[in-house]
């Protein structure tokens, strides 16, 4: 290892001397002396101002303890005109630069120099530094009729179930959006339910919702970006500046086109930057430094075979010192006196700013997977980065590398979007939510986000319309046509309640042994005639200077029913809810599924969901499969329901009649 080194350093030395024996204009080689200076130590010396182009020949001068070359060095990048050189400023130099001592231990070869007029007469020439870039049974057969009916039951449940949804849904997301500024997260999905005024005719509504779905999750990373924005601008959360900063830089700046490196080059430009926490800034002007110190003086960043130069012990600190005596500010050279000790993690830094310019060129125009993962390893390269800049200022773990994590958050959301992952795009935008407190500030939102996000995801991704009523069935939850009794002034219709029922049952001719009264629990659906009147509330109202009081009613969106059933399909609904393929059922007869009965039924407030009570016979049919059936005795039932309204026709509809009542 030693041997290899010795080699490249004696190279590296050859190369200087050869360069430094430049021939005059005559032709004739200059003469050097034993000191290895040229003749009337007068030679003129190009200097780049670059440190890593001019760090071989730096440190080669030094070596040599060639004091005139080492000087020139030393005023160009302080910025100093030669011809003003003392020997005093010269030790202040040497005294205050931490790196000198790394290469030559004694250091009075060239403190101690007294040529002062030769060096005056010097006059470096600079090269131009670099800018980053950067029937009955017979004619009508019980099991037909009792299946029509049935699977016309469960359809129907179905769709007041998905109605109820839908209307839930365009509720909560036009009613509140001044608050909850669900028009930036989701504008198109919010702009075609702000046109359907009503969800009767769900389905045309569903057609254009799934593509304003697939619009809104396909630029889900933009519409959170707006969404955090308008909540921050209403001051009503504590927006973390790092969520902000780390949304915008990739998905506006570098979708459109910017330069990944310009993060670290110009970070002060960038949107929310101010805002950062002082960590970061910090640190993000000490990349800046380090790059600008990367090119040469073309502008270009150093290459990866250039940048293994580092690996030289001496270079490095050759190279920290003329970065150290080029920078003119404080605080950077406080930085570089801090890393004196700290050589490999500076190396690791320098290494990782050329690496992340070498990944940037080998992508040129990227698609936008490419982007993405573009951006990934520019990400890994400045957590390393961060981490050292952690341990150089001997800190565990500083506040530096949030921005980085909210940063492969976005990205992890925009490929999620990029690959159609829709589901996963939905749950990660949560946890960016989570990040902004949007869940403990505005928990109603939260929630109905959690709740409506996976649905949303799911039609987007249907692919038929079949899909896109798998999906509302999976996510529907109860009300529709119910709303009729809710709003009339009475009506008188062919209605069947499906839910689930509790009661006692009678039987009358028990099995021996067993008791005539038992519990009895399952699915029913009775169909028959429903006379039912909307509740409602007296509003009187005066206007001004007139003494006659108008008298209104007022539905409050809740009813009351008397319910005589016929029939009770239950067995026939429940199967069909579970299976909507058997063509035929087992053969029953219209005694199988008989049940009259009497029921008084009150509809929750909007809602289709109603609950009953009543006394009930039969029905004989308990059981059905796509085979064969179970039927028992018609025994009396006394029960209790919890089941969907559902409306088959309507014989007499009376809206509200407004009453008028004079009064003195």
């Amino acid at each position: 290892m030693k041997g290899s080194l010795c080699a490249i350093v004696i190279g590296l030395l050859s190369i200087t001397s050869f360069a430094q024996k430049k021939p005059r204009p005559d032709g004739t080689a200059p003469a050097v002396d034993s000191n290895n200076n040229t003749e009337n130590h007068v030679q003129k010396l190009s200097i780049n101002l670059a440190p890593l182009l001019d760090a071989q020949a730096f440190l080669s001068a030094v070596e040599k303890k060639d004091a005139k070359l080492v000087i020139q060095y030393m005023y160009a990048y302080e910025g100093l005109d030669l011809a003003n050189f003392n020997i005093d400023t010269l030790k202040k130099m040497v005294n205050e630069n931490p790196f000198l001592p790394l290469l030559s231990k004694d250091l009075t070869w060239l403190t101690g120099i007294q040529e002062v007029a030769a060096i005056r007469s010097l006059s470096p020439s600079t090269g131009d530094k670099a800018v980053p870039t950067g029937g009955l049974n017979t004619i009508f057969p019980a099991n037909r009729v009792a299946d029509g009916i049935g699977t016309f039951i469960a359809d129907r449940f179905k769709e007041e179930l998905t109605r109820s949804y839908i209307k839930r849904f365009r509720d909560t997301l036009t009613t509140k959006d001044s608050k909850y500024h669900y028009s930036k997260l989701l504008p198109q999905t919010y702009k075609t339910l702000t046109l359907y005024e009503s969800v009767f005719d769900y389905q045309s509504l569903m057609t254009a919702l799934k593509e304003a779905f697939k619009t809104d999750i396909q630029n889900l990373d933009a519409g959170l970006i707006a969404f955090l924005e308008a909540h921050k601008k209403d001051s009503t959360i504590e927006m973390p500046a790092e969520l902000l900063f780390a949304a915008k830089f990739y998905t506006i700046n570098v979708k459109a086109g910017e330069n990944p490196l310009t993060l670290f080059e110009t970070p002060a430009r960038f949107e929310y930057y101010n805002d950062l926490n002082n960590d970061t800034k910090v640190y993000l002007g000490r990349i800046s430094f380090f790059l600008s110190a990367l090119r040469n003086n073309t502008g270009e960043l150093l290459s990866l075979a250039q940048a293994k130069n580092f690996d030289d012990p001496r270079l490095l600190p050759a190279f920290l010192c003329l970065v150290y005596l080029k920078s003119d500010d404080a605080k950077i050279q406080k930085f570089l006196k801090d890393t004196k000790d700290h050589a490999d993690r500076v190396r690791k830094i320098l290494q990782a700013l050329v690496q992340t310019g070498d990944q940037i060129k080998k992508y040129g125009d990227a698609s936008d997977r490419d982007l993405i993962m573009l951006v990934k390893n520019v990400n890994k390269n400045a957590r390393t980065i961060f981490g050292e800049l952690d341990s150089i200022n001997g800190a565990k773990s500083s506040k530096a590398g949030v921005v980085f994590d909210r940063i492969d958050e976005f990205l992890a959301l925009a490929a999620s979007i990029q690959e159609e992952k829709y589901g996963l795009a939905i749950t990660q935008s949560i946890g960016l939510m989570e990040k902004s407190s949007i869940d403990t500030k505005h928990p109603f939102f939260f929630k109905s986000y959690k709740k409506y996000g996976p649905f949303i995801a799911n039609v987007a991704q249907a692919n038929s319309s079949a899909e896109v009523k798998e999906a509302l069935e999976v996510a529907a939850l109860p009300v529709g046509s119910y709303q009729i009794k809710r709003q009339t002034f009475s009506e008188i219709s062919l209605n069947a309640y499906a839910g689930l029922f509790a009661g006692l049952e009678y039987r009358t001719s028990p099995p021996k042994g067993a008791n005539e009264i038992v519990g009895a629990v399952g699915f029913t659906a009775p169909a028959g005639l429903a006379f039912s009147w909307g509740t409602r509330d007296v509003v009187k109202t005066r206007q001004a200077g007139d003494k006659r009081v108008k008298t209104s009613w007022k539905p409050t969106g809740s009813s009351n029913s008397f319910f005589f059933s016929i029939i009770d399909v239950g067995a026939v609904t429940s199967f069909r809810i579970a299976d909507d393929s058997t063509e035929t059922l087992p053969e029953f007869t219209w005694e199988n599924i008989l049940a009259p009965g009497v029921f008084y039924v009150r509809g929750l407030k909007d809602s289709p969901v109603s609950l009953g009570i009543g006394v009930q016979s039969g029905p004989q049919l308990r059981e059905l499969t796509s085979t064969s059936t179970v039927l028992s005795d018609a025994n009396w039932t006394c029960k209790a329901f919890v089941a969907v309204d559902i409306p088959i026709f309507s014989f007499v509809s009376r809206t509200y009649r407004k009453r008028k009542v004079n009064s003195k």
